[in-house]
Order: structure tokens, then C-alpha cells, then sequence
């Protein structure tokens, strides 16, 4: 939620550590990407939005990507937050608690190596603790006969791209162990926004049956699919709701004499057969035409009172009238004179409920 700690957070960090438009340089042919503000290892992203509760997902992409792009942790990166212009207010997180937030599975700085996998640069390892980074010497050789053999290398991960219309498709598939390896799919806008992506792991001789599946998907997927018409809804009878002309009343008597159906005189008429059923009705040519008429609903039943007022007052001659004040003032006397709750029924005539509710007091626990 927004936090009103901007000026705090200004007036707490000194000029040397505020870092304007801080840059977060990329390789392998892909552009770099600048943020807002670096304030005391606190990247900020300047938003001007009217609706600062909803961040821009286009927001969330390129912060995340900055800090994905700072592999050594050079900029010192500690949290991550918007600044809301409009409403003069900033939302910030620590780096753990955004990544989780992201739903993210690994930490920082192994996101970092594997994002410099997928575009071909190696990390550095950064130093622990807070020793500085120095050069240490090599080690004296292992002698042959107990060197241990050395991991054969795995080929470096290979990019593929291509530019259709106004998007950009980009193929990474990063080999592993066993013959398997990761293929990362990035669909993107002109302006490096991510549309779309799924990682996978896969065997590396599914490739060449799955690239002819997507082949085969694209060329179905590229026929002209016909639309199902929607059925036709059923027309009105095309005299439905006008008055009645004498020659229809008169066609109208003849073929009920004649014994007639109501369907094929409303067909003959072009009413419904509902009116055809009332107007005949109307003309005493026919009884009511209980079918065509929804029956009443059931009435709902009243539920009778589990006991009457008089009832009550056979036990409690004053059992819902109303205090006096003289009787309410009496029965506070009597209460502190300490008369219990049934020796006040008794003697004002009253329910026990009502003695209780009447002084004010909590009603015994069963």
C-alpha cells in the first residue's frame, strides 16, 4: 500500500548517494535500460498515473529487469519502489519480499546468472561477506596421477530471432546434462515490453518433432474459420397485439363453429393461439382458458405466535405495559436492598427479562 516516505527518505540520504537516470548496461545485442532514481540502494520509478493502487505491469517489467541487469550488484540494490507523482506518495519493497511477491524460486543473485546465461555473458562470483574482492594466486598443480577429471564444458546457450509485423520473437534454448536442455520463448513489442513467454525443459530430440507440431499448428491455425450462424429466433405472428377488424371477428366465429383447432386459426389469423383462446372466451364461444393462464401462487402460511399477551399476563399481571417512572425509581431501590430477580418478578408483576433489562444488567449465562 502507498507509504508517504518520500521526503523522509530525501532528507535522510546525503547527495552522494542519490544517483540520477542510473544506467544498467546490457550485452549480447540487446539495449540497456535506465531507471528513475538510486537513492541509498533503493530503486525508484517515477509514475504519473492517476490510479497509483494498480502498477503498470509494463512497470513491474522494466524495474524487474533492471535489477535482473545489475549482475554484479554494482548500483548496491537493496529495495525497489514507484513514486507516485499524483498522489505525492511512494511504494517500496526490499528485494526478497518483491521477488516473492513475483513468485519467484530463486534468489537474486542466481536469477542474475541465469538471465547472463540466457543472453551469453558469465558473472563474476561475488565476494562474501564483507572481505573486498582481491586476486589470489593460483594454486600449486595437482600431480596427473591424482588430478581428478575434468567436467566436459557444456555448449554455451544459442539465440534465435526474428521480426514479424510490429513483434519481435526470440528463441534461447541453454543446454544441461543428460541431453536435455532449457528453451526460453520471449514474445515482445516494438519497444522491448514482454508480451508473452514459457520456459520449458526438454530432450533435445523432441526439437525437431515439436518444431514440425508448431509448423503444422500454424497452418491450421492460419484457415479461415466460418462462423456459425446463429439460429433465427422466432418471429411474432404478424397480427400479434393489433385490434381486431370485424372480418377478422366474423372469420373468427365461422371457423369455431366449424370446430377449428386454436393453432390453425391463429395460423389462419395470424394471432397466437393465447389470443385466439381469449377472444373466443370474450365472445362466449369458449370457457376460460385456464391453460394458457399461470395459477396463483400458494399463499404463504402465517405462523402463529408461540403465546399471546394475555396469556402472559395469567402468570405476570404487568407483563408488557409500560414503566412508570415511580415504578422504575421503586424497583432500583428494592434492587439495591438486594432483592433478587425473581422476588422483583413477583412483585412488580414483570418477566424476569424485563427486570433485567430494565436495570440494565447482563443476562445470567446458561
Amino acid at each position: 500500500m502507498p507509504r508517504p516516505l518520500w521526503p523522509p527518505l530525501l532528507q535522510a540520504t546525503a547527495p552522494r548517494q542519490i544517483t540520477l537516470a542510473p544506467a544498467f548496461p546490457a550485452e549480447g545485442g540487446h539495449d540497456g535500460l535506465r531507471g528513475d532514481w538510486l537513492a541509498d540502494g533503493l530503486l525508484i520509478n517515477v509514475q504519473a498515473t492517476i490510479r497509483p493502487e494498480q502498477l503498470p505491469l509494463a512497470g513491474i517489467h522494466h524495474l524487474t529487469t533492471c535489477l535482473l541487469l545489475d549482475r554484479d550488484d554494482e548500483q548496491e540494490i537493496t529495495g525497489v519502489g514507484w513514486y507516485s507523482a499524483r498522489a505525492g506518495a511512494l511504494i517500496h519493497f526490499d528485494v526478497e519480499e518483491y521477488l516473492g511477491l513475483l513468485g519467484a524460486r530463486r534468489s537474486l543473485p542466481d536469477l542474475r546468472r541465469h538471465l547472463a546465461q540466457l543472453w551469453g555473458r558469465p558473472t563474476r562470483t561475488p565476494a562474501t561477506g564483507s572481505l573486498p574482492l582481491v586476486q589470489s594466486h593460483e594454486p600449486p598443480p595437482v600431480p596427473a596421477a591424482v588430478a581428478e577429471p575434468a567436467t566436459p564444458a557444456l555448449p554455451r546457450p544459442r539465440r534465435w530471432e526474428i521480426t514479424h509485423g510490429e513483434r519481435r520473437y526470440e528463441l534461447t534454448l541453454a543446454p544441461e546434462p543428460a541431453g536435455t536442455c532449457q528453451a526460453h520463448v520471449l514474445v515482445l513489442s516494438p519497444g522491448g515490453e514482454i508480451l508473452s513467454h514459457f520456459t520449458t525443459t526438454m530432450e533435445t530430440t523432441d526439437l525437431e518433432p515439436l518444431g514440425r507440431l508448431i509448423r503444422l499448428a500454424a497452418q491450421e491455425a492460419s484457415l479461415p474459420i466460418t462462423p456459425i450462424p446463429p439460429a433465427p429466433r422466432p418471429s411474432a405472428p404478424p397480427r400479434n397485439g393489433q385490434s381486431w377488424s370485424d372480418e377478422e371477428l366474423d372469420q373468427l366465429r365461422s371457423s369455431a363453429v366449424q370446430g377449428m383447432e386454436h393453432s390453425a386459426i391463429a395460423h389462419l389469423l395470424g394471432r397466437s393461439e393465447r389470443s385466439i383462446a381469449f377472444k373466443l372466451h370474450q365472445l362466449h364461444l369458449a370457457p376460460f382458458p385456464h391453460d394458457h393462464v399461470k395459477p396463483p401462487a400458494a399463499p404463504t402460511p402465517v405462523s402463529q405466535p408461540a403465546y399471546t399477551g394475555e396469556e402472559k399476563r395469567r402468570t405476570h399481571p404487568r407483563a408488557y405495559e409500560r414503566w412508570t417512572p415511580e415504578e422504575t425509581a421503586r424497583l432500583r431501590q428494592r434492587h439495591e436492598q438486594g432483592a433478587s430477580i425473581s422476588e422483583l418478578a413477583g412483585e412488580f408483576g414483570r418477566k424476569e427479562g424485563a427486570i433485567i433489562s430494565r436495570l440494565g444488567l447482563r443476562p445470567p449465562t446458561p
